[in-house]
């Protein structure tokens, strides 16, 4: 089958998806003062959708909405309208007017009013080394680095050498089948990877990777597995998604309920100051009756379930940077009376909780059961006591 078919029909929607979902944090983002350089204009935007905006013979001030790409601007006194399709890269955005005019917006005392005159955020990358070019279309290395980044985050681990060569391969092919294509997607995911880059919020980040693994996921299950594209089957090499929730496009992966066990580990470690044993079958047997149970969760516990490979990542880094006395503050926020002595220092949020021994009595499953009913408000009040979480790209090792 043709890459422009295929490519169109699955990756394409992902990226929409993806770029809807994120318009609230976009908005969080461009609150504050910008000035376009080219045409002396300054335009303040503030966090209740209020605008100010001053040019050369003129001045505007109402309301801002943002749907998907494009921003519109509503006057109060007129009750004129000029929208504009919207890029953002941190303290450089960027409005193209409907006659294709890009008018460039720096942010006010940021280091971005540095930058050369000529610059402009069409192509976030111009400054990446270009791999193929096509009616006025070029493919950088960082679009594919993009893409690359997106399928990780996905997927929780890197991919080898190998797999982004097959990828690059791929782009590579598809993009001389259809440029306008391919350089639309890979750039509309590297407007997504940025975005990831700017969050600080963990769960923010993690519902971010659930949007795109549910995107993704759905779209496979609209074409045969033999039609895949490059991203697909390499994805499907490193995730399982172990059940769907279509309504809500919610995939839970292997990734998501390993690290859901794990945490259930340690909080019990917490409660008992002794770590939760169990075999590798019984494991996959408290593993399979979850997955078959997460049907009949509610949203909030599905979201939770779905985010938790991005979860555990935060807890594990915050546990790792903290002192003795601050993992055990943070241990009492997520339980209520944790273990006396506890040596805190044994323990690890993404530890792995088997053991040959396994669960030697009922009293101990009983315990199991009940820390799992209980791990998703422990969950959120361990997010909560998270006190200056990095960015996702700090904490990641790829």
């Amino acid at each position: 089958m043709p890459f422009a078919d295929n490519y169109g029909g699955i990756l394409k929607r992902l990226v929409v998806l993806s770029l809807l979902l994120l318009t609230s944090l976009s908005a969080q983002m461009i609150y504050g003062q910008w000035r376009c350089r080219d045409y002396d204009w300054s335009l303040e935007l503030a966090e209740d959708g209020q605008y100010v905006s001053e040019y050369p013979g003129g001045s505007s001030a109402g309301m801002y909405f943002m749907d998907g790409y494009l921003l519109t601007f509503q006057d109060a006194y007129t009750v004129e309208v000029a929208t504009y399709t919207f890029s953002f890269a941190g303290d450089v955005m960027q409005f193209t007017d409907q006659m294709g005019t890009p008018y460039l917006f720096i942010r006010k005392g940021s280091p971005a009013e540095n930058l050369p005159a000529d610059v402009f955020i069409e192509d976030p990358s111009s400054t990446s080394p270009a791999l193929a070019e096509k009616n006025h279309f070029v493919l950088r290395s960082e679009h594919v680095k993009a893409g690359i980044d997106i399928l990780e985050l996905t997927v929780g681990e890197q991919i080898t050498e190998v797999e982004a060569d097959r990828l690059l391969n791929a782009w590579l092919r598809d993009f001389d089948a259809d440029p306008e294509a391919v350089f639309a997607d890979l750039d509309g995911l590297t407007v997504t990877r940025d975005k990831l880059a700017s969050i600080t919020d963990p769960w923010e980040a993690a519902m971010l990777r659930a949007s795109l693994v549910g995107a993704f996921h759905n779209e496979a299950l609209k074409t045969p597995a033999d039609e895949w594209h490059e991203f697909l089957q390499v994805m499907y090499v490193h995730v399982k998604v172990v059940a769907f929730d279509k309504a809500n496009m919610l995939a839970f992966t292997d990734k998501d309920l390993d690290a859901f066990l794990d945490y259930v580990a340690f909080t019990m470690a917490l409660n008992t100051g002794s770590e939760l044993l169990w075999t590798s079958s019984q494991r996959d047997s408290i593993g399979r009756e979850i997955a078959t149970g997460f049907s009949k969760l509610s949203l909030g516990e599905k979201q939770l379930m779905c985010g938790m490979d991005v979860i555990s990542k935060y807890l594990t880094y915050t546990w790792n940077q903290a002192s003795e006395y601050e993992r055990g503050r943070f241990a009492s926020q997520i339980v209520e009376t944790p273990a006396e002595d506890f040596d805190y220092s044994d323990y690890l949020p993404s530890g792995t909780g088997t053991s040959s021994s396994g669960i030697t009595d009922m009293a101990t499953y009983n315990m199991l059961q009940n820390t799992m009913m209980d791990a998703h408000n422990s969950a959120l009040n361990a997010l909560s006591a998270i006190n200056d979480p990095p960015y996702y790209y700090d904490m990641t090792t790829y």
